[in-house]
């Protein structure tokens, strides 16, 4: 037990060292590297083609395109890079004021109305698309608007829940890929090796653990010091 800080404190220590330098590093790819934009773009083109494969609507690349092009030039004024460099609730709300103007204008925007609401019945996209006419049932039209309206509100709560999900899992996962990297390259040079690998797993596995809560906080640092 006498022995037992000599062993504690320099492994509490290796842990947190680990932890802040993968946070720093996987910060530091983020950075540097589009990986957030082709990321969240080919979820975004994944999730939608998937949602409209499944209610047997076939789907075009020249489709995909056109309302991935009629989304960004609403949400952002055509700056791709921008708009899906956002993070996932920020993008989310792009989406959902693109959404309020291509329902205030069906007609201008079909393509998109389909790919953000591809849960919502096809016979009530054309009606909101052909809108009201001399022979038109109002009651019908205002009732299609408010179906669709509710798929285009469910689909884009449900994108944000499941990307922002999918991207904390991958950051998890290359957390605790450099804090393995870390872990087994730096304890082994102290020492001469005098770590076991059994203590170089468990300190890895903590700072695996301890790096999205110290990114956390930073982020919550830096939302502090800008509000």
């Amino acid at each position: 037990m006498e022995h037992l800080p000599q062993v504690f404190w320099p492994l509490a220590l290796a842990v947190i060292a680990t932890a802040a330098t993968a946070t720093a590093v996987v910060q530091l790819l983020k950075d540097l590297l589009p990986i957030r934009r082709q990321f969240q773009r080919s979820f975004l083109a994944s999730w939608f083609s998937q949602r409209l494969a499944g209610k047997s609507k076939t789907v075009t690349h020249e489709q995909l395109i056109d309302a991935e092009t009629d989304l960004i030039h609403l949400a952002t004024g055509g700056d791709q890079s921008a708009f899906y460099n956002l993070e996932a609730a920020q993008l989310c709300g792009q989406m959902n004021s693109a959404a309020q103007i291509a329902m205030a204008y069906p007609n201008l925007h079909p393509t998109l109305l389909r790919f953000l609401a591809p849960e919502a019945d096809e016979g009530d996209l054309d009606k909101i698309v052909a809108g009201e006419k001399a022979d038109s049932d109002v009651n019908a039209l205002l009732d299609a608007r408010n179906r669709v309206t509710h798929h285009l509100q469910r689909s884009i709560d449900a994108l944000q829940i499941a990307m922002g999900f999918r991207w904390k899992f991958y950051l998890q996962s290359v957390s605790y890929v450099v804090c393995f990297v870390l872990a087994f390259f730096c304890l082994s040079a102290v020492k001469q090796g005098g770590y076991t690998v059994a203590e170089t797993i468990a300190v890895a596995i903590c700072a695996g653990f301890l790096s999205p809560v110290i990114s956390d906080f930073a982020g919550a640092v830096n939302r502090w010091q800008k509000g």
